[in-house]
């Protein structure tokens, strides 16, 4: 139950920065991404937007706080991503990179049977300790941005790439700090 309450919490809290808002004032900000490459992605006055195209919208690429897998008494950062089908096209496989900052790209999620509910699809990656030097990015006092490479291949070959904006203020990363501590204490006793 604590696990379900955090990834609730997370997601509750990063949801909005997806482009939830209907707001118009939507501007393509280029990035260099791993490999040299140059690429476009949106963001509003709210933050980054849902990439899309004609056939996948990705719905969230999140950051979520709960035990480890290998321990539940430490605490793991844990990157969570969705996207949704616009077609009833099947899907034979999903793929998650982190492409920026990361150089070279980083995959972080490999789904080669993956499984879609009412055509959502959740793939979660765990990044270690919040605290470690995997995720030295949580205590700088900036902004952080990643860019997620989402590359979906369908039955037949046909594959769609989408690239994703997330950004985490200060404040979200303090958070994610705090309920790491939260979590060492009380898994202590």
């Amino acid at each position: 139950m604590k696990f379900v309450s955090t990834v609730l919490l997370a997601t509750a809290l990063l949801f909005p920065k997806l482009g939830i808002c209907q707001n118009t004032n939507i501007q393509e900000m280029p990035f260099k991404i791993a490999g040299g490459k140059t690429i476009k992605v949106k963001i509003s006055d709210q933050g980054a937007v849902s990439a899309e195209n004609e056939k996948i919208k990705i719905t969230a690429t999140a950051v979520l706080v709960g035990p480890s897998r290998e321990s539940k008494k430490i605490p793991a950062l844990i990157w969570s991503f969705g996207l949704t089908s616009k077609t009833n096209d099947e899907i034979s496989k999903i793929t998650v990179e982190n492409v920026f900052p990361s150089d070279p790209a980083v995959l972080l999620v490999t789904d080669n049977q993956p499984k879609l509910k009412s055509r959502a699809w959740i793939g979660q990656h765990e990044n270690g300790d919040p605290s470690g030097n995997t995720n030295a990015w949580l205590k700088t006092k900036k902004l952080s941005a990643f860019i997620f490479k989402f590359t979906v291949t369908f039955k037949g070959g046909e594959e769609s790439t989408l690239y994703q904006l997330s950004i985490f203020s200060e404040d979200d990363k303090q958070f994610f700090l705090q309920h790491a501590d939260q979590l060492r204490v009380r898994n202590a006793n």
